[in-house]
């Protein structure tokens, strides 16, 4: 309640502050313009003064005396008319050249003063032909200074004499002093136009005849009436309101006191901060001592709100201020509410629980089911890819045969790669991926991605090239996982590119801004909708009833996080539906200088093996040694674990191909038999399994075996395996910083032959 007086009252008090404020600013500049009227009408006096001269002049210069010649007449009287003028000191009659015919001052012949005192007042009655009011003059000591008002006299209407009366300050201090207005005024100033001071009312003696101020100089001469702030004579801050004479140029000023025109105004903001203070203190004292009353019964409830906080029924008294009674009313309503809330809380939080268990569950069972789901595609996938592989390799008379096998080697692999995104894509949303990084050459990956790709594109009818530079392009990653983004890029272009059509896979890199692999194509382009959620998964265009361009919509999706992980991104563009697409991979370039070379294998290629198999499907065991035995190498199979313990009593392999879901056993542990036969030590044991994710990889290798291969396998990876070196263990991949670049074009029909096809 104080705060709310203080926040009602401190607004009407800065509301009177500004409008006192205002009407003092008013009231100063009443009293500036009364102080400057003031100096304004002593320089009209002066003016008067200075014009009454003037007027008796030009009457004496109409002298009969003058037009005759007769100047000692003249001078006679001249003399009559100076004694009718208390303020002047003399009349001096002037030749054109400056010498003086006479001075009233002096005898007609005796005069002293040959020349003029002030010389510029007297050509500018002769140039101008009009009266001129000259300035204060010493005439030295024993004379009284004095200033001239002079007159032209025309005979024959030819300027032929100058008349001039000299005029005592003590004239114009007379006019200074018979205009003082009050007492406020500190003193009176008359200063002549050469800056000289003709009168004051204070201190005459010490200040008549000399030069005024430079900061009164200054003013004075930028405009012709004003006020301004400075100090008096006396040490005082003061404003000095000054105006200029039209007629003499003289300058009339009035100093005041400060106090005089700023007092008023401070003493009425003072006294309404004064009443306005002391009408909040009292104010907040009352609100105060009235907010007493009811904070007490504030607090009440206060407590018994603490009290339902805790869980427990308020027990507030009734009160005499009613909107305590409220709240009190409301509190026992809030309790009885929040004890109904608290058991349907209970029960919601029981049922969010159970839900959050099943999800769980749901999420565990999803897990097992995919995993489950890839090793049991897998295993009859091998059987089927391994056939049609050793009857390309048997097949020559039949001329149908090998297309026959060549479609089942196709529709396996495009089973294999969608199975592939599936599990992929699951590890990378889950962050579960495990990259096999490596210093290796971007444009090998791309050389062999396009080759593997070529037959595709061959029997599509639609020309694949590409363009690298003529110098490695090293980087940091795993070879297989940026193989298989490159190649989801043109497998992706190859759907949507119709027959006749080019896709070009392009290579640029530098230093700063990094590799760029792009891929674009003149194919059937993006509806500029779907661009911002192209990289989800399952995102996809509307597709028809036959989904010739189907897929799971899991590799665009899939390239984005294996890019990501290797710490670049990858971005796409099309013009639109009809006009072709551009996908853009972005990586951290490592260097463009190889590495030493990698020592040679323990194993020459050709060298003949001793191999078991382990297998628990006999098409997938027979296959396999029908192949490897093709090769020259000697091959025994294993249907179950306790199977291959009892060959290895009289048949002691070099590499062993074992499968991991066995039914006696399970392959790890059988792995772990084998690493316990002293003869096995040097053996390459390679885990051939349906189970591909990333945790039953880190399984492989715990339990001991050198490489881990996914169902269905590539024939030639699993040659090699047989023949290279074991690898080195998993390293993580380096966080390299991402780059931009600017988005290429979409390829059209007209692109150039690129270099390298």
């Amino acid at each position: 309640m104080v705060l709310l007086v203080v926040g009602v009252l401190l607004p009407q008090l800065a509301f009177c502050v500004v409008v006192v404020r205002q009407l003092a600013k008013y009231q100063q500049a009443a009293s500036e313009r009364r102080f400057i009227q003031s100096a304004h009408d002593m320089a009209l006096a002066v003016d008067r003064e200075m014009n009454s001269t003037e007027h008796a002049l030009k009457a004496l210069s109409k002298s009969k005396d003058l037009e005759t010649g007769d100047l000692e007449a003249f001078y006679e009287e001249a003399k009559r008319v100076r004694e009718t003028q208390p303020s002047w000191t003399s009349v001096v009659l002037f030749y054109t050249n400056g010498h003086a015919c006479f001075s009233t001052f002096y005898p007609f012949n005796g005069l002293r003063e040959p020349f003029v005192n002030d010389s510029e007042s007297f050509q500018r009655v002769i140039k101008t032909g009009d009266t001129a009011i000259g300035s204060l003059v010493d005439r030295g000591p024993g004379t009284m200074a004095a200033f001239p008002v002079r007159v032209p006299v025309e005979v024959n209407k030819k300027i032929c004499y100058v008349l001039s009366a000299s005029l005592q300050p003590k004239a114009m201090g007379e006019i200074v002093n018979g205009q003082r207005y009050g007492t406020e005024e500190l003193t009176r100033t008359l200063v002549d136009a050469h800056g000289t001071v003709v009168a004051q009312t204070n201190k005459p003696e010490l200040y008549v005849g000399k030069p005024a101020s430079a900061n009164f100089d200054t003013h004075v001469r930028s405009i012709d009436i004003g006020i301004y702030r400075d100090e008096s004579d006396y040490g005082r801050p003061a404003y000095v309101a000054f105006s200029r004479a039209p007629m003499s140029d003289w300058t009339a000023a009035v100093v005041v006191p400060t106090e005089t025109i700023d007092g008023p105004a401070r003493r009425s903001i003072l006294g309404v901060v004064a009443a306005g203070g002391a009408l909040l203190i009292i104010s907040a004292i009352g609100a105060f001592v009235f907010s007493r009353r009811v904070s007490n019964q504030i607090a009440t409830a206060a407590a018994a709100a603490d009290t339902l906080a805790a869980g427990g029924y308020p027990d507030v008294p009734p009160s005499n201020v009613e909107e305590v009674e409220r709240l009190s009313q409301a509190l026992r309503s809030a309790a009885d509410l929040l004890a109904q809330r608290d058991r349907e809380r209970n029960e919601s939080l029981a049922r969010a629980q159970a839900a959050q268990a099943q999800a769980e569950t749901a999420n565990r069972t999803k897990d097992q089911f995919l995993a489950m789901l890839g090793h049991e595609l897998r295993n009859p996938l091998g059987p089927i890819r391994n056939g049609a592989h050793l009857l390309t390799t048997l097949a020559h008379d039949s001329p149908e045969l090998p297309g026959v096998l060549d479609s089942i080697e196709r529709q396996v692999v495009h089973m294999t790669r969608l199975i592939d995104d599936l599990l992929d894509t699951s590890r990378v949303a889950r962050g579960k991926i495990v990259l096999q990084v490596q210093r290796l050459d971007l444009c090998s990956i791309i050389a062999q991605v396009a080759s593997d790709f070529g037959h595709e594109f061959e029997n599509a009818g639609v020309t694949l090239s590409y363009q690298s530079p003529d110098h490695p392009v090293f980087v940091e990653g795993d070879p297989t996982r940026l193989s298989q983004c490159i190649g989801n890029l043109l497998h992706n272009a190859l759907k949507f590119t119709p027959t006749g059509g080019h896709v070009r896979l392009t290579l640029v890199a530098t230093l700063d801004e990094g590799a760029h692999i792009s891929v674009g194509d003149n194919g059937a382009g993006i509806d500029p909708t779907l661009l911002p959620k192209l990289f989800e998964p399952f995102a996809q265009g509307p597709q028809a009833l036959d989904r010739s361009q189907g897929g799971l919509g899991l590799g665009l999706a899939l390239v984005k996080g294996l890019i990501e992980a290797h710490g670049g991104f990858v971005q796409a563009y099309s013009d639109g539906a009809g006009k072709g697409s551009v996908f853009t991979i972005s990586l951290p370039v490592a260097g463009f200088e190889p590495l030493p070379p990698a020592p040679a294998p323990k194993f020459p290629e050709g060298e003949r093996r001793k191999i078991l198999i382990v297998e628990d499907m006999r098409d997938a065991a027979r296959m396999l040694k029908l192949i490897l035995s093709a090769g020259g190498h000697d091959v025994k199979i294993a249907l179950t674990a306790a199977e291959a313990l009892d060959i290895l009593q009289n048949f002691m392999p070099q590499v062993i191909v074992c499968d991991i879901g066995l039914p006696d056993m399970d392959g790890y542990a059988l792995c772990r038999r084998f690493r316990e036969i002293p003869a096995l030590s040097d053996a390459r044991l390679i885990a051939l399994t349906g189970y591909g994710q990333t945790e039953d990889v880190t399984l492989a290798k715990q339990a001991g075996f050198d490489i881990h291969l996914t169902k269905p396998v590539d024939i030639p990876t699993l040659k090699a395996a047989i023949l290279a070196d074991v690898l080195a263990a998993d390293a993580p991949s380096p966080q390299l910083p991402t780059n931009s670049t600017p988005t290429p074009e979409p390829v059209t029909d007209a692109d150039p032959t690129p270099a390298a096809t």
